[in-house]
């Protein structure tokens, strides 16, 4: 079991190693702030050493601060650079600087400029030089230029007066003041003030926090059925009827697919049929009648034929003839037979009385199959286009539904139009090119509207001792039931879920206002049906929460729990 403990900057050794002390994890990790100075000494960090030792727990500074990381080295407590980071008790490579040495800081707060004490004796040395120098000129009177001055030369003489030594002249000199370091110290003065001002301003008019709760809710199944109707006045959700809104679109496609039908190009073979008449008399042979080769080729006849009646004499019958023109049934070369024997129907080709029906060469019959448009390559190019094109429609009439509503996208229909194929079906051709138009059409509802319906439902499941946590109208599946004359449709909407316990927000608020970071969260990590909290607080260097709790917001999530 492990443990977070987080020190606020002002906290003391004290409360520290208390809240060690009653922490019942076995390891605990304790956060410091970055303008926390409770671990730069020595004698802290001992003292949590020895706390964790008594108490027999494993102890972790997460911080990132290197003289509280250097410290830790010296007394052999580990640090980590931030939390679920590997812990390790850095090595104690600097110098402790001993606490009895005095640092001077020669510097002067306008300047910057350092001035060691070496600089200041230096100063020292040479002003009591000087003024054993002035002591030694008063001493030895000058001496006496006997010489007389060169009076030869007209031009005037310069003489040039001596600064004075004296050191009330040299003071009254140092009192000039310096108008531009008094500007620099006024206008610095100024801006801290400002700075401060502003600072206390944000602090107390513009901080704020915000609060995120992430509570242990229990799954719940929602659904509900509706009927989304673009015509209805207003939605009624106890009744089951939402006004929905209407969304359409249409877009032009085409493209060219490879035609597939099948065509028979070839010729039909044509020649002629001898019928001899031997005593039947068959009369009149109708047009169409078909002539069977003995291979079983069959040929058509081109027209009527009326066989002349056959006479019988001295019991010898004397037959007579006729020639029809006729022409193969299908195409083909096949059909090009040599000179061979034919039968009709019930008409006899022998006996004593028959008819003979003899062929001569048949010619003209070609075999050729040719590539044509037919009708599914037409009704498959429109599918495949509709569907290639579902995707963008959707992305299309989503952009066209008003803000605060939600398209169904399962209320979708596609209905094609003026659909053309070139060249027409039937034609020879390898190629054909497919155009349509897509409509698309579908339905929208407000998200009040189904937040409202999965409410409902989960109300009643909850009871009123719990709330709603989340309605699961983000991730919420809807199924067509049917679509009615009109526009209106009948929709099932199901969703899961999260409710628990009552969560107030204003009163939590009220509990947390004004409290340090580390006791607000306890409070609300305490409060039934919470899991975890999250807290951001603005300004950043606030430590705090707001003084007043209208400043202070509170969402609720649910926790995310792994497997």
């Amino acid at each position: 079991m492990s443990d977070v403990l987080y020190l606020e900057n002002d906290e003391d050794i004290t409360s520290a190693v208390e809240k060690l002390k009653a922490s019942q994890a076995g390891d605990v990790s304790i956060v410091v702030p970055k303008r926390s100075t409770l671990l730069q000494s020595m004698i802290n960090l001992k003292l949590l050493k020895k706390a964790a030792d008594e108490s027999k727990k494993e102890l972790v500074l997460v911080t990132t601060d290197r003289l509280s990381s250097h410290l830790a080295g010296r007394v052999g407590l580990a640090v980590a650079d931030k939390l679920g980071a590997e812990a390790s008790v850095p090595e104690a490579n600097v110098k402790e600087p001993d606490p009895t040495t005095e640092v001077i800081d020669g510097g002067t707060e306008e300047t910057g400029r350092p001035e060691t004490a070496a600089a200041m004796a230096g100063v020292a040395a040479g002003a009591t030089a000087a003024k054993a120098a002035a002591a030694k000129d008063e001493a030895v009177p000058p001496a006496t230029d006997t010489k007389k001055p060169d009076t030869s030369d007209d031009k005037p003489t310069m003489t040039k007066k001596p600064i004075s030594d004296s050191p009330a002249e040299s003071k009254k000199m140092a009192r000039v003041p310096d108008f531009n370091a008094m500007q620099k110290r006024v206008f610095w003065g100024a801006l801290a003030l400002v700075i401060v001002f502003g600072l206390l301003f944000a602090n107390f008019f513009l901080e704020r926090a915000n609060v995120t709760v992430f509570a242990k809710g229990s799954k719940v199944p929602a659904e509900a059925t509706f009927t989304a109707d673009p015509s209805a006045p207003s939605s009624n959700i106890s009744a089951g009827t939402v006004k929905a809104q209407e969304v359409q679109s249409s877009k032009d496609l085409s493209e060219q697919v490879t035609a597939t039908g099948k065509k028979d190009a070839g010729t039909k073979a044509t020649g002629t049929i001898t019928i001899t008449n031997n005593c039947y008399n068959p009369g009149t042979i109708a047009a169409g009648t078909v002539y069977t080769a003995a291979d079983g080729h069959r040929f058509l006849g081109n027209s009527a034929i009326a066989v002349p009646d056959a006479t019988i004499s001295g019991g010898v019958c004397h037959p007579t003839t006729a020639s029809v023109g006729v022409t193969a049934a299908e195409n083909g070369d096949s059909y090009n037979l040599a000179p061979t024997s034919y039968t009709v129907g019930s008409i006899p080709s022998s006996g004593a009385f028959n008819v003979k029906f003899q062929g001569g060469q048949m010619g003209g019959g070609t075999t050729k199959t040719v590539t044509v448009v037919q009708q599914s390559d037409i009704d498959g190019a429109v599918a495949d286009l509709l569907s290639k094109d579902k995707d963008g429609a959707q992305a299309d009439l989503v952009k066209k539904v008003t803000d605060g509503y939600r398209m169904m996208n399962e209320t979708m229909t596609q209905t094609p139009s003026n659909v053309s194929g070139i060249p027409a079906v039937g034609a020879e051709a390898a190629n054909v090119t497919v155009k349509v138009t897509a409509n698309y059409d579908a339905l929208a509802i407000s998200n009040d509207d189904l937040n409202a319906l999965l409410d409902q439902n989960i109300t009643k499941q909850i009871g009123p001792g719990n709330q709603i946590y989340d309605n699961g109208a983000a991730s919420a599946q809807f199924q067509v039931i049917k679509k009615n004359t009109g526009g209106s449709q009948n929709i099932h909407v199901a969703a899961e879920a999260s409710a628990g316990p009552k969560i107030d927000t204003a009163a939590l608020a009220k509990q947390i206002k004004g409290k340090k970071l580390g006791d607000a969260m306890d409070i609300i990590n305490k409060t039934p049906g919470v899991d975890h909290s999250e807290i951001t607080l603005w300004p950043s260097w606030d430590t705090k929460l707001p003084r007043r709790a209208s400043k202070i917001k509170i969402e609720i999530k649910v926790a995310t729990t792994s497997g």
